[in-house]
């Protein structure tokens, strides 16, 4: 009896300890089980975020690439349709910088606004991707080049109509002040080339020559205005040279405001005056007159 309630308080015993030792299985295999699919889902979720990444870049890397390509058919369209846009680019910029002169000088508004509306006419024939882009809505400029890209072709007459309405408007102005925009005749003493050689071995750098009284005529190919002075560059039929105008030097009241009012690059003008050497070295004609032969309606 006693053999027997040993052995069965002795699996008294042992069953309770299996149990216990069941719990304290299940007990330690959860929370690692837990902990193990957490970990699984921040990894997914880590992944998930980096994938996100990777593709905000290669987006942002294609679009970088995709950019340069469309401009560059742009320009090739541009080219096509017979468009130098950097000589157009050029024309702005000296335009930009007469228009500056000349408020600094203080102009008339209204004799301002054929200058204006020939620089906005001149921008105007740019292709859209040379213009400036908007700030503040940059993602939808691609959109806008799509919608504009047959718009230079178009509005090109309209453009063209707005420059000759613009200088031909300059020559109105020039006929109410009593000044023929088309003479009938100008005598020339020299053209660009014989000048270039009499003085090829004369006249240091800031010399003039006095005594000499040349008188040259040809159309303008640059304009180069700072406030009182101005520079053209004229071109005949032998080859080019420079011309300096001082308000100080120039006969005739208003004779530079009328300079700098009425002319544009294209037109035909005659000059007369000394020869000088600029500083730089160039061989300048030092204007004392200047006469408009031709007003050119179209750059």
């Amino acid at each position: 009896n006693f053999a027997r309630s040993s052995a069965g308080s002795t699996k008294n015993q042992q069953t309770p300890n299996s149990g216990e030792a069941s719990t304290t299985r299940d007990s330690m295999w959860k929370p690692s089980s837990l902990s193990t699919r957490a970990a699984q889902i921040i990894m997914i979720l880590s992944l998930a975020c980096r994938g996100v990444r990777s593709f905000g870049i290669l987006s942002s890397s294609a679009s970088s690439r995709i950019r340069p390509t469309i401009m560059s058919r742009n320009r090739l369209m541009s080219a096509a349709a017979g468009i130098d846009v950097d000589e157009i680019n050029e024309k702005i910029k000296v335009k930009g910088d007469e228009i500056r002169a000349l408020k600094a000088d203080g102009i008339a508004k209204d004799v301002l606004a054929p200058h204006i509306t020939e620089l906005l006419a001149l921008k105007a024939q740019l292709p859209q991707d040379d213009k400036p882009a908007e700030k503040d809505a940059p993602k939808k400029k691609p959109q806008k080049q799509q919608q504009k890209k047959p718009q230079p072709k178009q509005n090109k007459p309209e453009d063209e109509s707005d420059l000759r309405t613009a200088r031909l408007a300059k020559a109105k102005a020039m006929r109410e002040a009593g000044v023929e925009p088309y003479a009938y005749t100008f005598e020339t003493t020299h053209s660009a080339a014989a000048l270039a050689e009499l003085y090829a071995d004369k006249l240091e750098e800031g010399e003039e020559d006095e005594d000499a009284n040349v008188a040259v005529a040809g159309r303008i190919m640059t304009r180069r205005v700072f406030g009182k002075l101005a520079f053209f560059t004229l071109q005949d039929e032998t080859g080019t040279i420079q011309l300096q105008f001082d308000k100080k030097r120039l006969e005739g009241d208003g004779s530079f405001k009328q300079l700098k009012d009425w002319t544009d690059g294209g037109d035909i003008v005659g000059c007369s005056g000394t020869i000088r050497r600029t500083d730089k070295g160039e061989l300048t004609v030092y204007a004392k007159s200047w006469t408009m032969l031709t007003k050119a309606a179209l750059p």
